[in-house]
């Protein structure tokens, strides 16, 4: 997730993109279940961007 987050600029079918091409250079994706993979890890992807937006800023002492 860590290349998508680093994409500011991209597109959501961009980002969807380079997430599952990450996530098949170490994972077996049957194509036939390509789309569900893709869905959750979607969701996965905006829960931490969002996460990652509310901490920017914000100092820990």
């Amino acid at each position: 997730m860590k290349k998508a987050l680093e994409l500011n600029d991209a597109s959501d079918d961009e980002l969807k993109r380079v997430l599952l091409r990450e996530l098949k250079i170490y994972n077996y994706v049957p194509s036939a279940a390509e789309q569900e993979y893709l869905q959750a890890l979607w969701k996965a992807f905006e829960q931490l961007r969002e996460e990652r937006k509310g901490t920017k800023g914000v100092s820990k002492a």
